[in-house]
């Protein structure tokens, strides 16, 4: 099967047009492949006066997926969901992309990788005016906020939900518009790129002599913060020329010496260290490519073969750096970071050590805080140890035989109540200082939880019957016991206490609660 091709310069974009003033859609299916040397471009934006969008972008080298399904507060403070997959993406090499949406739900594809998620907006739709554009943004300042590079590389096989663009670009047809220089076939640069892969790699290149100056260019790419990019000796033993990186920053030093060399080496080989190259900075673990020596490409295919230069150690047509972040084996949000050969892990403000921020640095209940000699006080507690649920801040009570474990919430005060029915029940909502996986965890972990409320009544009765409010407490959260304390101002009832031994719940909802109210412990 023949493949549809694109070829975008960096100013150029393919407006595909409506047939109505907008596309509103709940489904949307989007496939391409790209290839690419820079590491910035738009590849794919639409938007919506509602504020619908979606904008498909390389961003140093990783795919980002922008999306939202609109909004009736316009331009709203973080709208947008935001998804970044992919890396190492502008390698001339080919990449495959697939969005899946139906409805809030997304499947971003980069390569072998996927990634679910769910988008923000009030809808289920997603609402583009007029057209969608590929390869970048056709008009300046379309969008206030948006201003990014087009895309510079190759598209093949652009699918739009079942629409083939490219074939439709290349046929002329009146849905697409052809924005700036497209061509459909792929301009094949032949580059060749060289993997530094030990510290006893080197490429030695000739100069030029008989120049009275000096013009070196290349790119380069490495996970190190340290290594030397560049030695050569200058002429007339005038002094040498090193260009190193040093803790993330590229450096230029001239040191005096006191011969004339005039080869070009990246790393320091054996013959030319006696010649006075020197090297503090750690050797370079990377990947270079595109090396110009005095304006002049560098022939690494007659390096290969022996006619020039010299070399050791080294990968030709091949870069082969590798994210080790990618995927990320850092747990409960640690951060990574890598080198040439290893990856790490920063763990703090994660409430996790070792490696990959496995183990938590907190205990699991407040009997172990006990254990440890700690009195009663607040702690941070990690009921399911190293597992997904994170920690959580509870008041450790260990003034009983027992330990007790207290979760706040923002309700503990008497709260009046002025009247209410089974169509229009009065609702108070508790908010804990903890997630319900964080409350499940926790409960789990327990032998006995209660959950106190009691009630302040004046000759009125509580329905009883079954009902959504200590459904909750017992079926969704777990509860074991949920206690109610009802407090009367008659004669006949000072103090009951009712267990879920002797009912099964109590509807707070559908009750007619005088003026008095419920307080919560």
């Amino acid at each position: 099967m023949e493949s549809d091709v694109a070829d975008f310069d960096g100013r150029s974009s393919l407006l595909y047009r409506f047939h109505q003033k907008s596309m509103s859609t709940v489904k949307d299916i989007i496939s391409l492949k790209f290839k690419t040397m820079q590491s910035d471009g738009v590849m794919l934006h639409g938007e919506g006066q509602r504020g619908d969008r979606i904008t498909l972008e390389l961003m140093k080298g990783k795919l980002s997926l922008q999306i939202n399904l609109g909004d009736t507060k316009l331009h709203s403070i973080n709208s947008h969901t935001s998804v970044t997959l992919g890396s190492l993406l502008d390698d001339q090499h080919w990449h495959s992309i697939t969005i899946e949406r139906y409805n809030k739900q997304v499947n971003f594809t980069v390569d072998k990788h996927t990634q679910h998620f769910r988008t923000k907006g009030e809808f289920d739709y997603l609402d583009i005016d007029y057209e969608l554009s590929f390869g970048g943004i056709p008009v300046p300042g379309k969008s206030v906020n948006f201003r990014r590079k087009n895309f510079h590389g190759c598209i093949e096989n652009l699918y739009y939900n079942g629409v083939n663009i490219i074939d439709l670009a290349k046929r002329h047809k009146p849905q697409i518009h052809i924005m700036g220089n497209v061509t459909f076939s792929c301009s094949e640069a032949h580059i060749i790129p060289v993997t530094f892969m030990s510290s006893s790699s080197y490429l030695l290149l000739p100069g030029t002599p008989q120049m009275d100056g000096l013009s070196i260019s290349f790119q380069f790419r490495t996970w190190n913060k340290d290594g030397l990019l560049l030695h050569n000796e200058l002429r007339e033993a005038s002094g040498t020329l090193q260009i190193h990186l040093s803790d993330g920053k590229l450096k230029i030093t001239i040191l005096k010496l006191s011969r004339t060399q005039t080869d070009i080496a990246t790393g320091c080989p054996e013959t030319v260290r006696n010649a006075g190259c020197s090297n503090p900075f750690g050797a370079f673990h990377g990947c270079m490519r595109l090396i110009f020596i005095d304006n002049q490409p560098a022939d690494l295919i007659r390096v290969q073969q022996g006619l020039l230069g010299n070399f050791s150690d080294l990968q030709l047509d091949l870069c082969g750096i590798v994210d080790r972040c990618l995927p990320n084996y850092c747990e409960h949000g640690g951060e990574c970071s890598q080198s040439w050969s290893t990856f790490y892990c920063n763990c703090s403000g994660t409430g996790y050590k070792r490696a990959t921020c496995h183990n938590s640095v907190h205990e699991q209940s407040c009997e172990a805080y006990k254990h440890t000699g700690n009195t009663s006080g607040f702690f941070f507690i990690d009921p399911d140890g190293s597992g997904p649920v994170g920690p959580l801040l509870v008041y450790c009570n260990m003034t009983e035989d027992k330990t007790w474990t207290v979760i706040q919430h923002n309700n503990t005060e008497l709260t009046k109540v002025r009247g209410s029915s089974a169509e229009k029940p009065y609702l108070v909502q508790l908010s804990y200082n903890a997630s319900m996986e964080q409350l499940r965890a926790m409960i789990n972990s327990m032998d006995y939880c209660e959950q106190k409320v009691v009630y302040h009544c004046k000759k009125s009765r509580l329905l009883n019957t079954p009902g959504p409010v200590i459904e909750w407490l017992v079926k969704e959260v777990g509860f074991k016991r949920v206690e109610f304390e009802i407090r009367t101002f008659d004669s006949k009832v000072e103090l009951t206490n009712i267990y879920l031994e002797k009912i099964s719940a109590i509807d707070i909802k559908t009750t007619h609660l005088p003026a008095y109210g419920l307080e919560r412990g």
